[in-house]
């Protein structure tokens, strides 16, 4: 038996779970904004993520604000949780799960 929407619905209910902050155990801060997440999900979709990850207990991850852009994470975090990229509404990309 295969539920062939599995992976749709876990991004849903993981999604749902982060825009509440529930089980999220790390914030990405960049400058004066804080993204809650789950650290599992970073790491399984960016190397970056797992590598830190790999190397610390911390929860908070710092990132450069002269290199990533606050509204530009927020993009590439709803990318991750979704698998839809809406590029401020003149292009909307979305990829099978």
């Amino acid at each position: 038996m295969q539920y062939s929407h599995h992976c749709e619905h876990l991004l849903e209910r993981l999604n749902k779970q982060r825009e509440a902050g529930f089980l999220c155990d790390c914030t990405v801060v960049i400058g004066e904004f804080q993204f809650k997440a789950h650290r599992n999900v970073l790491a399984s979709f960016s190397e970056y993520f797992g590598a830190i990850y790999r190397s610390t207990s911390e929860n908070n991850v710092f990132l450069d604000q002269s290199q990533v852009k606050a509204d530009g994470f927020q993009k590439l975090l709803e990318f991750i949780y979704t698998g839809t990229l809406n590029l401020d509404s003149l292009v909307s990309l979305q990829l099978e799960c």
